[in-house]
Order: C-alpha cells, then structure tokens, then sequence
C-alpha cells in the first residue's frame, strides 16, 4: 500500500520538505568559507618574484641579498613521506627530509596569528586571503631552517651559475 502511494506520487517525502534557504556570503565567510583558492605553481612563482623584487629593488638587490637562488627555483617537489605525507615510510633517495608534522603547523598558525594582530585590519584581511592561496611568504622560524636546509643543494648550484655570469659580476 506504502508502495502504491510512493510510486504514484500521492505521497512524496520531498515535497513535504521545506526548499532549501539561499546561503549569504556573509554566512559562508562565518562558518570559514572564504572563497580562496589555491594558488598554481607559476601564480605562486610570480608572487613571490614580485614580493622579493619589492623588497630588495631590483634583481642585483636580490642577488646582493644571497636570495637570488629563489627567484629561479622557489619549488621543490616533495618525495614520497615528505610534507603532510609525513606518516608514510620517507624515499631512500631523499637526503634532507621535509615533514611537516601537526605541531610544527601549529606553530606556524600561532606566529601568523601574531603577523597578523600587528597589522591593520585591512592589510590582515588582504594577508590571510595571500596566505591561504600561496601558503607563507615569511614563515615561523623552524619552518624558514626545514626549508632551508631543503634548498641547500639547490642554492649551492644555482649561486656557482649566478657568480660565473658575466652580467652579474659587473654589477657588484
């Protein structure tokens, strides 16, 4: 009998729901839905090259600085075990390993929280919407040595290239 009702419509279950509400973006923002969306690798490259170059003035400013490595190559890509995949067995061939653990993004939550409290609203709101796309631009401090230490094979080569170019031997 139940079966007759539903099959022929005479009693349908969804009709008796109320429609769903429209959602405001004012709710979305307050449950967390800010609407950012991950940055691409090229999106974060040029960021962070316009970020240095505003920092230090020009690409000899940067080079003077011993950041110039970055500006090239400002990507590694992570093996197996590394980043938040840090509860899986590490790659053999991986020399410097990078885990990111739960604690080590809580300390990097708590120093962008400070970051953040020293700015003025507008500039925090426009930060934290960076941040959430392209992830840290000036990280907390065991974060900067893990990143380092990654780098450091990658500098190495990349600073023999830059003192050996002809071009940037003139200007120092």
């Amino acid at each position: 009998m139940l079966y007759f009702f539903v099959w022929s419509g005479l009693f349908n279950p969804y009709s008796f729901r109320k429609p769903a509400l429209a959602v405001t973006k004012d709710e979305l923002i307050e449950i967390g839905w800010t609407g950012v969306k991950k940055g691409g690798k090229a999106d974060v490259q040029d960021g962070y090259r316009s970020s240095l170059i505003q920092e230090h003035g020009t690409i000899i400013g940067i080079f003077n600085a011993g950041k110039l490595e970055y500006v090239k190559e400002c990507f590694i890509d992570l093996q197996r075990g590394e980043g938040y995949d840090y509860k899986s067995p590490i790659d053999p061939n991986v020399e410097v390993p990078f885990k990111l653990t739960k604690e080590l993004l809580m300390k990097e939550r708590k120093f962008l929280a400070t970051e953040l409290a020293k700015m003025p609203y507008e500039n925090a709101y426009k930060e934290l919407k960076r941040y959430r796309k392209n992830g840290p631009l000036v990280p907390c401090v065991q974060l900067k040595e893990m990143v380092e230490r990654k780098f450091a094979k990658i500098d190495e080569s990349i600073r023999q290239k830059a003192y050996n170019n002809p071009v940037l031997k003139k200007n120092q």
